[in-house]
């Protein structure tokens, strides 16, 4: 919700500057501590799996929309963090795959 609350907001006000670093950081940490978790049902290399791709790409996005934004880049930083959002939701989605933890307490599959 806090992305989607960012994305629709007024850009750089003082709201926006703080909710948005709040929301790279929890994103960042969120990203990073996957790597600790099995890829599930379809793992790619090892214990990592698809989640791990978005992750990775999440963190490159957030990496590339910071620095964008800290070198006045706008557009550069708008186009990244859309992207890291992106990353966010296709995670999500994967979240509710059949086998995987998250769908099963939801009683989805």
């Amino acid at each position: 919700m806090l992305g989607a609350i960012l994305l629709l907001s007024n850009k750089g006000t003082m709201f926006h500057r703080i909710l948005g670093s709040t929301w790279v950081l929890a994103m960042a940490l969120s990203a990073l501590s996957s790597f600790w978790f099995g890829g599930g049902v379809l793992p790619l290399l090892g214990h990592f799996g698809p989640i791990h791709l978005l992750s990775l790409w999440v963190l490159v996005a957030l990496v590339v929309a910071v620095s964008a934004i800290l070198k006045g880049r706008v557009e550069q930083h708008r186009s990244g963090m859309i992207g890291a959002y992106l990353g966010l939701v296709g995670a999500f989605i994967g979240t509710l795959a059949p086998g995987r933890w998250f769908a099963v307490q939801l009683g989805i599959w």
